[in-house]
C-alpha cells in the first residue's frame, strides 16, 4: 500500500509540474490600449474638434474656386478678352479657452493659377501665386499678424469682380498690431498700427542713394512707418455699423534742387482717411437678405477709397485709365496730396433658399493737385501727371446653391470712367492696312464684363 500511495503522489506531482510548465508557455492577454478619440468641440460653432491630448479646438476648412471672365479690351498686345482662374484655399482656425478669454490662431493659404490680364497681369500671360493671405493671433483683445485692415468695412462681400468698390486690402492685407476693447452689447473700439505697404500707390520704394526721383509722383522712402488706424463698431441682430479712420505719414525719397542749387529731400507731410459703413439685415424680406452702405474720404492715400495696392494703377480687368497716385512732389519740395471719395451700395436678396442675387453700385472720385493735372494729349503720362476722374460702376450676380457649400453663378458689371479735365484712356487703333498700337486719349471710356464662377466651400 505504501508503494501504491507513493506512486500516486509522485504521478500527481509530475502532472502538476507539467501543467505549470505548459501554463508558463501560454500567451498573456494584455489590457486593451486607451484610445484618445477625437471629440466634437461645440463651444465655437460647427466644424470644431478637440486636438487629441489637448484642450485646443481646431477647425479645418477651405475653398476651391473656378472662374471664367470675358470682357472688353483696348490693347491687343497687353490685354486678353478671355481670362481663367483656379484657386484653392485652406483655413486653419485653432482656439483655446483661457483665464484671459479665447486664445485664437488663424492661418489662411491661397494657391492661385491665373491666366489673362483681368487678373493683374499686364500682358495676356499666366501667373501662379502662393499667398499667406492671413496669419494672426488674437488674445486678450490683441490682434497680431497679417489680418484684414481695421479700416475696412467690406461691402465688397457681395461683389465678385475686380472693382472700384471702396477700401479693400484683400490679397495685400497688412501686418497689424491692434488692441480691441469690448464694452458689451456688441460694441467695440480698436486702435491699430498697420504696415503701410498695402496702401501705397504707386507701390514704389526708393533705391540706392543717387537714384531718387525728382519732382513728380511721390516715391516712398523705405522707412515703412505704420499707419495709425482707429475703429468704432457695433454688431447686433439688426446688423452692423462702423466708423473708422486712419492717420499716416507721407515721407518721400524724392529730391529737388533748392534755390541755392543744393539737392535736398522733399518735405514730410501727413494725411488722413475716414470711412463710415452700415450693414442692415432684412429678414422681413427673406432670410439672409442684407443691405450695405459705405462712404469713405481720403486726403493723401488713394488706396483708402479704391481697392488693392495701387488701385487702378494702369488697368483693372482691361479697363484703361491712368494709374492713381497718393501725392506729388513740387519743384520746391512741397508734397501735394491727392483727395477723393467713394460711395458704395450693395444689396443681397434670397429669391429662394437656394437662389440669391447681389446688386451693387459705386461712385469713385479722384481729385489731383492742379499743378499735376494733365489737361491734354500725352501730358497724361508725362512728368507723372494725372487726370481728375469720376468712375461709376453697377453690377449684379445671380447664384444657385443646389447643395450646401456649392455656388454656381454668373455676374455682369458695367463701369465708366469720365475725366473732368483732359483725357483718360488708351485704346487700340488701326492705321490703313497696318495693325498698330498707338496712344489715343479720350474723355470717357466704358466697359462691360461678365464672369462665371463655380465654387465649393467646406
Amino acid at each position: 500500500m505504501k508503494l501504491v500511495k507513493s506512486l500516486l503522489l509522485g504521478s500527481a506531482a509530475g502532472l502538476m509540474a507539467v501543467a505549470g510548465a505548459q501554463a508558463a508557455d501560454l500567451p498573456v492577454r494584455k489590457a486593451a490600449p486607451v484610445v484618445d478619440y477625437v471629440r466634437v468641440c461645440s463651444a465655437y460653432g460647427a466644424g470644431f474638434f478637440f486636438i487629441p491630448g489637448t484642450e485646443t479646438c481646431l477647425r479645418v476648412s477651405g475653398r476651391v474656386r473656378a472662374e471664367y471672365v470675358v470682357g472688353e479690351t483696348y490693347r491687343r498686345n497687353a490685354e486678353s478678352t478671355f481670362n481663367w482662374r483656379a484657386r484653392g484655399q485652406v483655413n486653419l482656425d485653432a482656439r483655446t479657452q483661457t483665464a484671459y478669454g479665447t486664445l485664437r490662431t488663424f492661418i489662411r493659404y491661397e494657391l492661385t493659377r491665373n491666366v489673362g490680364s483681368f487678373y493683374g497681369n499686364l500682358a495676356p500671360a499666366n501667373g501662379v501665386t502662393v499667398d499667406l493671405n492671413k496669419a494672426f493671433i488674437q488674445f486678450a483683445g490683441i490682434t497680431a499678424g497679417r489680418a484684414t485692415s481695421f479700416f475696412d468695412f467690406y461691402a465688397g462681400a457681395i461683389i465678385w469682380g475686380s472693382s472700384f468698390h471702396g477700401s479693400d486690402t484683400y490679397g495685400v492685407d497688412p501686418v497689424v498690431l491692434a488692441y480691441t476693447a469690448s464694452f458689451g452689447s456688441g460694441i467695440s473700439a480698436t486702435i491699430a498700427l498697420e504696415d503701410p505697404t498695402a496702401r501705397r500707390a504707386p507701390a514704389t520704394v526708393a533705391g540706392a542713394p543717387g537714384l531718387f526721383a525728382g519732382p513728380g509722383v511721390i516715391t516712398y522712402d523705405p522707412d515703412n512707418r505704420p499707419h495709425l488706424v482707429g475703429q468704432l463698431r457695433i454688431d447686433q441682430a439688426w446688423g452692423s455699423a462702423q466708423l473708422s479712420g486712419a492717420l499716416y505719414q507721407i515721407r518721400a525719397a524724392n529730391t529737388f534742387v533748392t534755390t541755392a542749387g543744393v539737392r535736398d529731400y522733399a518735405d514730410t507731410e501727413y494725411g488722413f482717411a475716414i470711412q463710415g459703413g452700415l450693414k442692415i439685415n432684412l429678414p422681413m424680406l427673406a432670410a439672409g437678405d442684407q443691405l450695405w452702405l459705405q462712404a469713405a474720404y481720403t486726403n493723401g492715400n488713394a488706396n483708402y477709397i479704391i481697392p488693392g495696392n495701387g488701385g487702378f494703377g494702369g488697368r483693372i480687368g482691361g479697363f484703361a485709365v491712368a494709374g492713381s497716385a497718393d501725392a506729388f512732389i513740387s519743384t520746391t519740395g512741397d508734397i501735394e496730396r491727392t483727395r477723393g471719395f467713394n460711395l458704395v451700395a450693395a444689396f443681397l436678396h434670397y429669391w429662394t433658399p437656394q437662389i440669391r442675387q447681389g446688386l451693387y453700385a459705386s461712385w469713385t472720385n479722384l481729385d489731383y493737385p492742379s499743378e499735376f493735372t494733365a489737361v491734354s494729349g500725352t501730358g497724361l503720362f508725362a512728368s507723372g501727371a494725372r487726370v481728375d476722374t469720376n468712375i461709376y460702376e453697377i453690377g449684379t450676380n445671380l447664384i444657385w446653391s443646389p447643395v450646401a457649400g456649392l455656388d454656381i453663378g454668373v455676374e455682369v458689371l458695367y463701369r465708366k470712367a469720365a475725366a473732368r479735365n483732359g483725357r483718360i484712356a488708351i485704346q487700340e487703333t488701326v492705321s490703313p492696312g497696318v495693325l498698330a498700337i498707338t496712344d489715343e486719349f479720350k474723355r470717357s471710356e466704358d466697359q462691360f464684363q461678365a464672369r462665371l464662377r463655380i465654387q465649393r466651400d467646406f
